[in-house]
């Protein structure tokens, strides 16, 4: 299934989600370039909460040639495709986040916040 992998540079680099909200008000992607976009072969359909631990763990020890980026870390951004039919998940402190677009109906905007649970 194909990912894509964003990171910043920008203030919010390192941050973990609830200080990024305060600080800021919510994720905004505009500060985020994609550092990797490519099919990983161990994310199905099936997709379940683990495989993104998976996905740390590829970036961070056995990078895919295609990435550009630092090691991921926390305030990364990976997209699933093809999956409701995209999802989006904030990597944290511990763990990840899932997010959704905080302002649907306004054209241009990429402010998310997080999924409620």
């Amino acid at each position: 299934m194909k990912i894509r992998l964003y990171q910043t540079d920008k203030g919010s680099a390192f941050v973990d989600y609830d200080t990024t909200c305060k600080l800021y008000g919510c994720v905004d992607l505009h500060g985020y370039q994609t550092r990797f976009a490519g099919n990983v072969d161990f994310i199905t359909k099936d997709f379940t909460m683990s495989d993104l631990e998976k996905l740390y763990e590829l970036f961070n020890v056995n990078p895919p040639e295609k990435f550009t980026g630092r090691s991921m870390s926390v305030s990364d951004i990976i997209v699933i495709e093809g999956v409701n039919p995209y999802r989006f998940f904030f990597c944290d402190n511990v763990g990840f986040r899932e997010l959704r677009w905080a302002e649907p109906d306004k054209p241009g905007s990429l402010k998310m916040q997080e999924v409620a649970r």
